[in-house]
């Protein structure tokens, strides 16, 4: 038999209650919290980004494998895609490749090559330097060399791209990095525990109710004994 009387929170024990209370509050503060982080983590790239100059740069090199004596050739593109703009490239080859040519009005400073470019709205250049490579350590897994774009004084690459030559003779496996948990990907998470978590709750008071309340509909043996006695 159904129980006629309609289901409200106010019915629930008072533990019952608490709990739910507890768990839709820590679900609140939980979205609030996430959403803060991702507000304040959104700011400074959204500044950065119309602030900066919009900019793209890659190196390759022309060796298929590197291997010790040999003479190889890099090259840097370099992409405006945004205003005009006065920008520092630096070529950091490994240690034991040695740059011996530098174009495009270049410059060898300290074993890298730098050059100062003006680089014009929607403008692509293109970079050049030879080098030699030395005696290649037993230990080296491949020959990266770094190109970084400073813009002005700056002492922190606004980009940077890498040429990783495989070195001859040297077997490296690549792998491919794990990819991060976007910040929303895990307030969602959160949020679906938690929602779970409540719904978990309602249904299992609503069951304890119920079997209490069939408990206490139910006549007691000694009762129905008394009365087939009468």
């Amino acid at each position: 038999m159904s129980d006629p009387r309609p289901f409200s929170p106010e019915s629930w024990p008072t533990t019952s209650r608490r709990l739910v209370a507890a768990l839709a509050l820590l679900l609140l503060a939980a979205l609030v919290a996430f959403d803060g982080l991702a507000a304040r983590a959104d700011a400074p790239l959204a500044a950065a980004a119309d602030a900066a100059p919009d900019v793209a740069i890659t190196l390759v090199s022309d060796a298929q494998e590197v291997a010790s004596g040999d003479a190889i050739t890099y090259t840097a593109v370099v992409t405006n895609k945004g205003e005009a703009f006065g920008a520092r490239v630096v070529l950091e080859p490994p240690a034991y490749v040695t740059l011996e040519t530098v174009e495009q009005d270049g410059a060898l400073d300290e074993g890298d090559a730098t050059w100062s470019l003006a680089l014009a709205a929607g403008e692509t250049t293109t970079l050049e330097a030879t080098a030699s490579v030395g005696e290649i350590p037993a230990d080296a897994a491949r020959a990266t060399a770094l190109i970084s774009l400073y813009v002005g004084d700056e002492t922190s690459p606004l980009v940077r791209s890498a040429s990783a030559d495989v070195i001859a003779g040297v077997d490296d496996e690549q792998t491919v990095a794990a990819t991060s948990v976007p910040p929303y990907a895990m307030i969602g998470g959160v949020a679906a525990a938690l929602v779970v978590g409540i719904v978990a709750v309602i249904v299992l008071m609503r069951r304890r109710r119920g079997a209490s309340d069939a408990g206490s509909a139910a006549p007691a043996p000694g009762a129905a004994e008394a009365r087939s006695a009468d």
